[in-house]
């Protein structure tokens, strides 16, 4: 790697698979899943949602915020999600919205990147990876969040002393 900060990722799966839920076959805590996933919905809400700048990338960036705030996100590898493009109706038109989708994508890239501060993302085959390896960066990953929020913390406070005798 060339020493630059960057967010490694599955694609197509669970990145750094804790656990399977005894209740629940099939379903396991993770850090980072593509799209579809369980989580209490008052956690999203507590991580500030959904963003409002990202339109893609939105789901890795609420993933991580969700992992720096030590909330749980489940990914069921059963269960299926069907997304429906259409507009009470109206047909969908699937290379308009693919043009719509992805001519943003470098802009929607590069704001996330920007938020995270981060230079690129490094997408892993899972067939490949090396699970301790994932575990130790997934920890790591944390405790990089975790002083983010800490420093952010820190500035507000600061901004807010009246400094003035």
């Amino acid at each position: 790697v060339t020493g630059e900060p960057a967010l490694m990722f599955h694609r197509g799966s669970c990145t750094v698979v804790s656990h399977e839920l005894p209740s629940y076959p099939g379903c396991y805590r993770c850090d980072l899943t593509e799209n579809g996933f369980m989580a209490r919905t008052q956690d999203i809400l507590d991580v500030g949602g959904w963003s409002k700048k990202l339109k893609i990338k939105e789901h890795k960036d609420i993933f991580l915020r969700l992992k720096a705030a030590e909330k749980k996100v489940v990914y069921c590898k059963n269960f299926r999600i069907k997304n429906s493009h259409s507009d009470r109706g109206t047909s969908y038109d699937k290379k308009a919205y693919k043009r719509m989708r992805y001519g943003k994508l470098n802009q929607m890239t590069q704001i996330f990147l920007n938020h995270w501060n981060v230079a690129k993302e490094i997408e892993i085959d899972h067939r490949e990876s090396n699970y301790m390896g994932l575990q130790i960066f997934s920890m790591i990953l944390l405790s990089v969040l975790l002083l983010i929020l800490f420093v952010r913390f820190c500035l507000m406070s600061l901004r807010k002393i009246d400094l003035s005798i």
